[in-house]
């Protein structure tokens, strides 16, 4: 497993995607991405269920109640509604991030133009496609 430099200065995203790249391609254990999470890390995932772990982790902590966040809080052309309350257990940021990815995913709902709608209809209106979930997302 190729070793990354963790001193404060050298670590560079890139530096960090080209790693897991090497590690996906060469079958490496890789938590959350070939390993299931928590008690099931020592399960090993296929490389064609990856994009399927990921989207399901999003939606597993889209598990948020509540009045939705102001407007304010989560502004954008088109407004994810997320849930003002985590659910019990989860870290405090996760359930919040996870509604945002969801609608990104074309699975949540969104105000757009003052219209409370599902995400995926939003995305077809400003002609988007929603966002696919893989071992390396932030590269897409």
């Amino acid at each position: 497993m190729k070793k990354l430099p963790i001193d404060g200065n050298s670590l560079t995203i890139p530096l960090l995607f080209s790693a897991a790249a090497d590690w996906l391609k060469k079958g490496e254990f890789f938590y959350g991405v070939t390993t299931g999470l928590g008690e099931f890390s020592n399960v090993t995932i296929k490389t064609e269920d990856i994009e399927r772990l990921q989207e399901n982790l999003i939606i597993s902590h889209s598990a948020g109640v509540g009045e939705p966040l102001p407007i304010e809080v989560v502004r954008a052309m088109i407004v994810p509604i997320i849930p003002s309350k985590g659910s019990v257990g989860s870290s405090g940021d996760l359930v919040p991030l996870s509604h945002l990815v969801l609608t990104m995913m074309g699975k949540g709902k969104v105000l757009y133009e003052d219209i409370l709608m599902d995400s995926c209809l939003a995305l077809k209106k400003v002609e988007l496609e929603p966002l696919r979930l893989g071992a390396m997302s932030s590269e897409q």
